[in-house]
């Protein structure tokens, strides 16, 4: 509305509808239909949604997280990035790990009942 000291430019409001009976009463409805704009999603979508609106520099890691041949995890052994005997910091190994492309997430350690658990860095 140019009244209010605006340039009288209209700005898009685009609805999100989670409830796919709301969905169908818009879609059922001609006038209804013929005016809204609106955006099925689940909850999943909306949130990765929410994020990128936030900060659009998420967008570039959830392309690379949710693309089908994006990133993947893995436990990998400690010998892929030392050798054996040798002894490194965590901050020398995920050195190592980013020089190959990776990414150091924490560590497996044997505790006395030979089970192991994940560790992140201290």
């Amino acid at each position: 509305n140019s009244s209010d000291g605006g340039s009288g430019d209209k700005v898009p409001i685009v609805c999100e509808i989670l409830d796919p009976r709301t969905q169908q009463t818009i879609q059922q409805n001609p006038e209804m239909r013929a005016v809204s704009d609106f955006l099925q999603s689940n909850d999943m979508v909306s949130k990765i949604l929410a994020m990128v609106c936030e900060d659009r520099t998420v967008k570039l890691i959830l392309d690379e997280m949710l693309a089908p041949k994006g990133a993947s995890m893995a436990c990998v052994p400690a010998e892929k990035y030392c050798n054996p005997g040798e002894i490194l910091t965590y901050f020398q190994m995920a050195c190592r790990c980013q020089a190959a492309g990776e990414i150091l997430l924490g560590y497996l350690e044997p505790d006395a009942s030979e089970s192991t658990g994940f560790k992140p860095p201290l």
